[in-house]
């Protein structure tokens, strides 16, 4: 996808309950804007 690494994050056990749904949620996220592009309004 030509993309670059610009952050690591950390999954460990303490946090993994919280972290992995929100990373697949903004996976879904990033990829809808892949498609629609991105407004950049927040």
């Amino acid at each position: 996808m030509g993309m670059r690494t610009y952050d690591r994050i950390g999954v460990v056990r303490y946090n993994k309950d919280y972290i992995l749904p929100a990373l697949y949620e903004a996976g879904k996220v990033y990829s809808d804007r892949l498609e629609n592009g991105f407004d950049m309004y927040y």
